[in-house]
């Protein structure tokens, strides 16, 4: 009779109905208390039930009935590690292989959990045991082909997944191995056809359509990735990491609507999702919709001060003004990326004529950073200088890109290549400094530097913070972004410009078309506040301030970028709530740049964002001889604009609290004599200025560059420089 209760229970088992088989070794062991197969069968149930405590317990039950149970030990080691204890089951899948050196599954379940904890090195000794017992083992193959992946040796991975698929043609999670394996490679296109196949040849795996969506994210091809993840939630409808991922492909599309509803749900169903908070209060800020937004900060500050990777970097900017909750928000998150999993190479020195420079970026095109960066590359000496473009963004060839390409002695199309293939390429060129452009903002590729592209890297202009990563030596800033002591708040010592760290470009294109304010539906004798920044820059308490403004000078109205039509509903109900009639608010639609150069004519005064500051746009109006009122803040993008201002000479417009930036505004729009004479002196240090003198700045950054390559030179280590200003250039004082 009892012997009936065991079979009852692997029958029930073979069923999958693991609540019976429960009930069934439950009876069996009532009358046999002293089996160990009855324990350790009734803690497989345990755990294929996902009671991991009750299964745990009864494998160790097992064992102290049997301790030499082998299958035990093992089994054991996989319910302790899906439980979180990681070590212990390290521990149980060594003592199950002492007990059966040929326990093929324990060295594999032990190269698992180590490839998991982000030990492949160790894992692949485990694997290749397994497969040496075990010659017809798929998933050691496939784990094996991963854990090379992981340490970077694709051509290994490659290897091992070719040999899976010619073993075993039908082994369909082989091809979708090989398929993330070339979509690691940035081997997009392939991934795609290898994608189309499993799913062709099983079209039941939600995960095979969430990777398939990923590539067409990489391709920008966004209906279609949006397409694939809603396949995906068909088939596994509570599948976090297919509506986080849908959101961000719908944010591509630019339907901020729809990526706020697909982030909700995931944040409903996991509030612990990596990074899903601060994308979701991002997206809610790219629609002007602020409900709980105090809220969700605190849990924000909240998350990473207990050191959870809460929120992207750049997400985080825009809502906290803390260099402090930067620094850990970065650090977190580059540990979550393994970004310091590589360690730079030693170098030797290259001895190159001049020095060689590598700029890297996706956005060497009609792109905001581009239109910053164009007159520097051009004034580059290259008597002294040799520059080398990476270009891994789209191969758009725009009015940009073909001014951008002469300005470099090599210009080359990365896009299709790997993290580890640049890099490499970049070593094989014998960089002296390698420059990321882009740190942590979209399309970015922090893992290039990661492997060491030369023996200085700079992180400059493209994200405004600390990129918190061994791998980048220096940060260039000046004196007002990161006052000196700032430092402990930043990983990369501090180049320090004289002036202000952001360069211009003084060929900018202005509209021939007169800007009148008929054309642009504003009043002609209104006080015109503008802000063209995105709308994400704008917080409630920013709003609030504004609207105060407003309400002091009821001639005013308020010029606002017209970035989407939710935003704008949302920002008028706003508005009319702070008891502002919303037709005060005017919102300027995108149109081509020398066209919004020219309406800037339109406008009175800037108002100013924080905690993230107008950054391009606020060189922008101050070109135009727009002045722009800002405020102070702690971090680095809060302290842009002031930065601006001071450099263009006119600091009076830095103002340091919300009370004295309200003040101000007002007076200026009440007072216009007082801002005539602003605007006049800006007009007359347009040509004069240091902002805008792109010569000056060049010499200043090239005087940089030279001290950071000798000290490496030299055999010292990166440390703080401080460009001092002169006629002639940059001297160095270290």
């Amino acid at each position: 009779m009892n012997d009936r209760f065991f079979e009852d229970g692997r029958s029930a088992d073979a069923a999958g109905n693991f609540e019976k088989s429960i009930r069934s070794y439950k009876r069996y062991l009532k009358n046999s208390p002293q089996s160990a197969i009855g324990y350790y069968r009734l803690a497989m149930a345990y755990q294929s039930n996902k009671n991991l405590n009750e299964a745990i317990a009864c494998f160790e039950k097992s064992i102290s009935l049997d301790p030499e149970f082998s299958d035990a030990w093992c089994d054991l080691g996989v319910a302790l590690f899906e439980a979180g204890r990681k070590s212990e089951a390290l521990i149980s899948y060594t003592k199950a292989v002492s007990l059966d050196p040929n326990f093929a599954e324990a060295f594999y379940n032990h190269g698992l959990a180590l490839l998991k904890m982000d030990l492949g090195e160790d894992a692949i000794d485990y694997l290749k045991q397994a497969i040496a017992l075990n010659s017809n083992f798929p998933p050691a193959y496939l784990t094996l082909g991963g854990a090379y992946s992981e340490i970077g040796n694709f051509f290994e991975a490659m290897k091992t997944f070719n040999f899976l698929i010619s073993k075993y043609p039908q082994y369909v999670i082989g091809i979708a191995g090989k398929a993330d394996l070339l979509f690691k490679m940035n081997r997009l296109n392939e991934a795609l056809d290898l994608y189309n196949m499993t799913i062709a040849a099983n079209p039941n795996v939600a995960e095979f359509y969430n990777n398939r969506g990923l590539v067409f994210s990489a391709l920008k091809k966004f209906v279609s990735a949006v397409e694939n993840f809603d396949s995906a939630l068909v088939l596994k409808p509570h599948y976090v990491k297919a509506l986080v991922n849908k959101g961000e492909a719908l944010r591509g599309l630019r339907d901020f609507d729809a990526a706020f509803l697909s982030f909700e749900e995931a944040l409903r169903l996991d509030p612990q999702f990596e990074n899903l908070l601060g994308l979701y209060v991002h997206v809610k800020m790219q629609i002007a919709n602020w409900h709980h937004f105090e809220e969700n900060k605190k849990k924000i500050e909240t998350g990473i001060n207990q050191k959870k990777n809460i929120s992207p970097p750049f997400s985080m900017l825009s809502i906290i003004d803390d260099p402090v909750i930067h620094l850990q928000a970065v650090l977190s998150y580059t540990e979550s990326i393994k970004l310091d999993s590589k360690k730079k190479t030693d170098w030797v020195p290259s001895n190159n004529s001049r020095i060689r420079i590598g700029y890297f970026s996706a956005d060497f095109h009609n792109h905001a950073t581009s239109y910053l960066l164009a007159e520097m590359f051009e004034l580059h000496d290259d008597s002294q200088f040799e520059l080398i473009a990476f270009s891994f963004g789209p191969e758009i060839q725009d009015e940009m890109r073909q001014r951008l390409v002469p300005a470099f002695e090599k210009f080359i199309d990365v896009s299709n290549k790997s993290d580890t293939d640049i890099s490499d390429m970049a070593r094989a060129l014998k960089l002296d400094i390698a420059i990321d452009l882009k740190g942590y903002t979209t399309d970015s590729r922090p893992h290039i530097f990661a492997h060491g592209c030369a023996p200085v890297q700079i992180n400059f202009i493209g994200y405004p913070g600390t990129m918190a990563s061994k791998s980048m030596d220096y940060i260039v800033a000046d004196k007002i972004l990161i006052p000196e002591d700032y430092q402990n708040f930043y990983t990369e010592k501090v180049i320090y410009l004289p002036d202000s760290y952001q360069p211009n470009d003084s060929k900018r294109k202005i509209g021939s078309q007169p800007a009148q304010r008929a054309l642009y539906g504003l009043p002609e004798e209104s006080f015109v506040f503008c802000c063209f920044n995105n709308t994400y820059k704008i917080v409630p308490s920013v709003f609030a301030s504004w609207m105060r403004i407003l309400k002091a000078n009821d001639q005013s109205v308020l010029w606002l970028l017209d970035d989407n039509e939710s935003a704008t509903k949302n920002l008028k109900d706003e508005a009319f709530r702070n008891g502002i009639d919303p037709e005060r608010l005017i919102f300027a639609g995108r149109c081509q740049l020398d066209e919004h150069l020219a309406r800037h004519a339109c406008a009175d005064l800037f108002l100013d964002t924080l905690p993230y500051n107008a950054h391009t746009t606020a060189s922008d109006a101050l070109w135009m001889g727009l002045p722009v009122l800002t405020q102070l803040g702690a971090s680095f993008a809060s302290r842009v604009a002031a930065s601006l201002l001071s450099a263009v000479g006119i600091p009076e417009l830095i103002t340091h609290n919300q009370e004295a930036y309200e003040s101000l505004a007002v007076g200026l729009s009440v007072n216009q004599d007082e801002l005539k004479i602003i605007k006049q002196r800006l007009a007359d240090n347009k040509f004069k200025s240091r902002l805008f003198d792109m010569g000056l700045y060049v010499k200043h950054l090239e005087a940089a560059y030279v001290a950071v390559h000798e000290r490496h030179i030299s055999g010292l280590s990166p440390d703080h420089i401080f460009v001092e200003a002169s006629l002639r250039g940059g001297s160095v004082n270290r």
